[in-house]
């Protein structure tokens, strides 16, 4: 009876194959949207990381210059 087995084999990966084309578009949609939303709110500290990092060196840097000027 292996070809019932073969069979029933070939039924059941078709049939998961036709309910994995049916999935629901909106359900994709919306996790899709919060994947981005999320990975909005990440990208949004780095950035402002960034920005702190950089006005911290321009201060040093500005520090760097006077302390310059005076032992020159």
């Amino acid at each position: 009876m292996q070809w019932i087995s073969n069979f029933t084999l070939f039924m059941r990966s078709n049939v998961t194959a036709l309910r994995e084309k049916f999935e629901d578009p909106q359900r994709m949609v919306h996790q899709l949207i919060i994947d981005m939303e999320e990975e909005l709110v990440r990208i949004r500290a780095s950035v402002a990381g960034a920005i702190a990092d950089e006005i911290l060196l321009r201060k040093r840097a500005q520090a760097a210059r006077e302390e310059t000027s005076q032992w020159m």
